[in-house]
């Protein structure tokens, strides 16, 4: 049976493969190099974004880590009886190089766990901020966004807690506290973390690959200083409606514990604890959860 397409096919016997770049062999860097030039993700600006292990182009050519044992091969039918030409070569080499941008952006999106918190200065994370306060519509009471005056609270860095109902109720909750918290305890502030002025987000997972890409910011962090010890303890108010869908922040709060992580930088005694969410009357008490950790002495 004879058909056009039929004819166009080439055996695999009826082909050879030719090399057209081989990573270790030195001579070949130059046709490599001036492929990477033509495309500009490998420029080192960039590729640092999605490498950032990478030192230099060099040693990601070269590295036995990164591209140095790689060989790119092209099929050619063996009725082309011409070496391949360095154009020929170059337009092989810019496809695969594509391919391989493709996998490393591809990769890039499975972030990988890790239990290690990185100091970073209260200046950088208290900054003064806006929000837009809603004018009262058919919404719940719970949901009123409304501001409470702090001026006068040198334990919240701010002059107003711009918070809702459920927020506002933390808030109190804490102040009531403070009378015993201070028998203990020489610094106590609460940082309010407003997602408009705050980067860093905790995420979950699992055998080392995020579990949830979303991540999170816990809502507020309580810092405690008794001169020996600081205490830093991740706190996130939740209403009643939120806590089944939310329940792996929960879990994810609750595995911040001193012996589950690593603080990289510092040489003070640092404690990072998160507890259960906060809801209406400390309902799942909190209070009793940092009793238990000593945090209260």
């Amino acid at each position: 049976m004879h058909d056009k397409y039929y004819d166009n096919v080439v055996r695999e016997s009826d082909v050879r493969y030719d090399v057209v770049a081989d990573f270790s062999n030195p001579s070949d860097y130059r046709l490599i190099e001036r492929a990477l030039a033509r495309n500009k993700f490998y420029r080192f600006s960039t590729m640092k974004k999605y490498l950032p292990m990478v030192k230099s182009i060099r040693e990601f050519i070269t590295s036995d880590d990164w591209l140095g044992n790689l060989k790119v091969q092209a099929k050619v039918p063996n009725e082309y009886n011409q070496i391949l030409s360095p154009f020929e070569k170059l337009h092989i080499l810019d496809n695969a190089l594509k391919i391989i941008q493709k996998n490393i952006v591809k990769n890039y999106q499975k972030e990988r766990g890790t239990n290690q918190f990185i100091p970073i200065a209260v200046k950088d994370v208290v900054k003064y901020y806006q929000k837009v306060i809603p004018k009262l519509s058919n919404k719940t009471i719970s949901e009123v966004i409304k501001p409470k005056p702090m001026s006068k609270a040198n334990w919240f860095p701010y002059d107003w807690a711009i918070a809702d109902q459920l927020e506002t109720s933390l808030i109190n909750r804490i102040e009531s506290w403070l009378d015993e918290l201070k028998q203990t305890h020489k610094n106590i502030y609460l940082i309010r973390n407003e997602e408009t002025i705050s980067t860093w987000s905790l995420h979950e997972f699992e055998n080392n690959e995020v579990k949830h890409y979303e991540g999170y910011m816990p809502d507020f962090i309580l810092v405690l200083d008794d001169g020996d010890i600081m205490y830093q303890v991740y706190m996130e108010p939740k209403g009643d409606q939120l806590l089944e869908r939310d329940e792996w922040k929960q879990e994810l709060l609750e595995s911040i514990r001193p012996e589950n992580i690593e603080i990289i930088g510092e040489t003070k005694d640092v404690r990072l604890y998160g507890v259960k969410f906060y809801t209406t009357g400390d309902g799942r008490g909190i209070y009793d959860e940092l009793k238990k950790k000593e945090i209260f002495h």
